[in-house]
């Protein structure tokens, strides 16, 4: 019998943030599991969770048995040394500020942080994408979301 193809991953090649919406959706989608799904739906469903993960685990990784690393792209002779490492570097800024936005959000926020992160607009962009964008991007949604906090604690 001939082995099947892999199924395509429509997870892989999404950025940090596409990934963060879709572990959201799914999370908010596995915690609801128990309603009125058949064992066809949760095995389709534990199937695509998988492929998920699959297309995460590489970005929350480091080193060159790791595909998708500076390392890696080295060692295989796909890429130079500076650039290589030059967009690591980038890629990493963006997650760092990823990080400090929603720790910041939360501050600000607090329990409606997940939705403002998700919905939220300043000059007519999206504050997530605005922050994660550029240092002068964070810096301004960070000075948003200072004045929200300092708002809120003053009531």
């Amino acid at each position: 019998m001939p082995a099947r193809p892999p199924e395509p991953n429509r997870f892989r090649g999404l950025s940090f943030g596409e990934l963060y919406e879709a572990c959201q959706v799914r999370a908010s989608t596995l915690l609801g599991l128990d309603r009125g799904r058949d064992t066809r739906e949760r095995a389709n469903l534990a199937k695509d969770t998988a492929h998920l993960l699959l297309a995460i685990a590489p970005v929350l990784t480091k080193g060159e048995q790791a595909s998708g690393t500076p390392a890696s792209a080295i060692f295989r002779d796909n890429e130079d040394f500076l650039p290589a490492f030059f967009t690591a570097y980038e890629l990493e800024m963006r997650q760092v500020r990823y990080r400090m936005l929603v720790a910041a959000s939360e501050l600000a926020y607090e329990a409606r942080a997940e939705q403002w992160l998700r919905v939220g607009r300043l000059n007519g962009q999206r504050a997530y994408d605005l922050a994660l964008d550029s240092e002068e991007g964070f810096a301004f949604v960070l000075a948003h979301l200072e004045q929200t906090y300092k708002a809120k604690s003053s009531r």
